[in-house]
């Protein structure tokens, strides 16, 4: 396995799709605009940078306990991120996060 890349990564890749390290995309999220929309119209909070990687991670299939392992966070804090991304995406499930996340341009798969 090639150094700093995770099983989900490579296979991501080998989809077609592709992966942005934690840096690209704070770099490419650093000029946005704080305030989304919900699908009702309301305006949301902004993800902040450990939201959006936990809910790419989550895009990615991956589970609280390999989220908090590749992250060097606890499971508690996994589920407290994912709390926070459901209640700011309006979400109440994974799946629904992660297409609300990539409607809003949070990740993209």
């Amino acid at each position: 396995m090639v150094r700093g890349c995770s099983v989900a990564s490579i296979e991501t890749v080998a989809a077609g799709l592709f992966v942005l390290s934690p840096d690209i995309l704070a770099r490419l999220l650093a000029g946005r605009n704080p305030l989304r929309q919900t699908a009702s119209g309301g305006p949301f909070e902004a993800l902040t940078l450990r939201e959006t990687e936990v809910l790419a991670m989550l895009a990615g299939g991956l589970g609280n306990k390999e989220i908090a392992r590749q992250l060097d966070i606890s499971d508690n804090t996994v589920k407290s991120h994912r709390s926070s991304i459901f209640g700011k995406l309006g979400a109440t499930h994974r799946t629904e996060a992660v297409i609300l996340g990539m409607r809003h341009g949070f990740v993209m798969v």
